[in-house]
């Protein structure tokens, strides 16, 4: 079976790009979530600060549904390889 490496290459590079992006916004994640525990009390946050904390937590769960969709869909893809 005879492959378009030109298309191979694109992928392995589209998908380091995807790692890099990945692991970017679980740096930033973590940096938020560190300033966040160093800097406030949970007990003592207004409500408007309590309201972005909840955000937050929200879009960290959908965060981590999507590294674990992701890994499935790749883990599949490069058994196919």
């Amino acid at each position: 079976m005879k492959y378009n490496t030109d298309c191979l290459v694109q992928a392995i590079v589209d998908d380091v790009r995807q790692d890099n992006d990945i692991q970017d916004l679980l740096e930033e994640t973590t940096d938020i979530y560190s300033f966040v525990t160093r800097h406030y009390s949970i007990d003592n946050l207004g409500d408007a600060r309590r309201k972005i904390l909840q955000a937050l937590v929200l879009q960290t769960i959908d965060f981590a549904y999507f590294i674990r969709d992701q890994a499935e869909v790749r883990n599949f893809c490069r058994s196919c390889i």
